[in-house]
């Protein structure tokens, strides 16, 4: 089956996600944040966003049937300082990350032949209120 839009995964990784993962406040695209001064006020929440994407399979003479598309998810929560320095904020990260990573890695969209593969986890991210934890899926969709 042929693709029809390259971002058609964006809500159904979000559906998956919200039925999915339990204690998420927001699941939601990560263009929800654009000029957003304050995203602690939808924490704990996940964002999804697409990534990069490349050929897949044979490149000769233009012919790419198959891309292999990345996608992001960031977990963020609260940064909650704890004065026995203890990192809280990852502690109360932690378990939503895997549950991300639970719901996505081996999961087959409909209409796609391939499942969502784990790519791994990024580096966290703190700033004032908040903490982020991202992780990276691919997918490889027919074009």
């Amino acid at each position: 089956m042929a693709l029809n839009n390259l971002y058609v995964l964006e809500p159904l990784i979000i559906e998956r996600l919200a039925s999915q993962v339990l204690g998420l406040k927001t699941v939601a695209s990560g263009s929800i944040l654009a000029g957003v001064q304050d995203i602690a006020k939808y924490c704990p929440a996940a964002f999804v966003l697409a990534g990069p994407s490349e050929p897949a399979g044979d490149t000769q003479k233009g012919a790419v049937q198959v891309i292999k598309q990345m996608w992001q998810v960031t977990v963020a929560v609260a940064n909650i300082r704890d004065p026995n320095d203890i990192n809280t904020t990852a502690m109360q990260a932690g378990p939503l990350q895997l549950g991300v990573i639970n719901a996505l890695k081996g999961w087959l969209p409909p209409t796609l032949t391939h499942a969502l593969r784990f790519d791994g986890c990024g580096l966290p991210y703190f700033e004032v209120g908040y903490g982020e934890f991202p992780s990276f899926f691919t997918v490889q969709m027919p074009l």
